[in-house]
């Protein structure tokens, strides 16, 4: 853990998040999965659409679709 530098922790535990995934042989983006550009659309106006995720924070179309593309 790095306390001063928590985006460093933050990195380490997706990539060791990441490298679990592949050693179980599971897609660990949503490139791996088949979705493209084509489908962020898509999915963020369906969890826009969904209220029920606005329990923790909320998070428009817009936003969502950002977070898509850091997945691909």
């Amino acid at each position: 853990m790095d306390f001063a530098h928590p985006e460093k922790t933050a990195k380490a535990g997706i990539d060791a998040c990441r490298d679990y995934f592949k050693l179980l042989g599971m897609p660990a983006t949503l490139g791996e999965l088949g979705l493209g550009e084509e489908s962020i659309g898509v999915m963020a106006q369906r969890y826009a659409a969904d209220s029920s995720r606005d329990l923790f924070a909320h998070m428009g179309k817009t936003q969502a679709e950002e977070i898509y593309r850091l997945c691909l």
